[in-house]
């Protein structure tokens, strides 16, 4: 029998999440405001290890409420999925979508592919194997 990918996913960040120990801001660099697409708010800041042992990336959204924004980045960088990916040397694309209410629940869902094909796109560009890269969050990105 298969588990439900919730499940899996689950089991992935608890284990993450007792890997961690602490990170700092000199372990990474920090490329801001990536554009991905061109629609109001398609932006994603990239951070990369700086001794870059691993060819794995991972999407992280910066999401909560279905609201998205760059000054959410910073919150992010500090919350223990942030600090499991970077502990572990991945390469982490913070990724921000379009926001209610301008747009629809069904716009953001459409943002999130996009963002994927964009690091695949770019996997080279960050020393990645563009089929090494995965997608987490939480709240509404979870």
């Amino acid at each position: 029998a298969q588990l439900p990918i919730k499940m899996i996913s689950a089991v992935f960040l608890v284990v993450l999440l007792f890997a961690v120990e602490s990170v700092s801001a000199a372990d990474f660099s920090r490329l801001k405001n990536q554009v991905y697409g061109y629609k109001l708010g398609l932006l994603m800041d990239v951070f990369t290890p700086l001794i870059q042992n691993k060819t794995v990336g991972g999407d992280l959204l910066v999401s909560g409420g279905m609201n998205s924004n760059p000054y959410a980045v910073d919150n992010t960088v500090k919350s223990p999925c942030f600090r499991a990916l970077r502990q572990k040397d991945y390469t982490v694309f913070a990724v921000m979508h379009s926001s209610q209410p301008k747009f629809t629940l069904q716009d953001i869902v459409e943002d999130l592919p996009r963002a994927i094909r964009c690091t695949r796109f770019h996997s080279k560009r960050f020393g990645l194997d563009s089929k090494r890269i995965g997608m987490t969050g939480k709240s509404s990105g979870g």
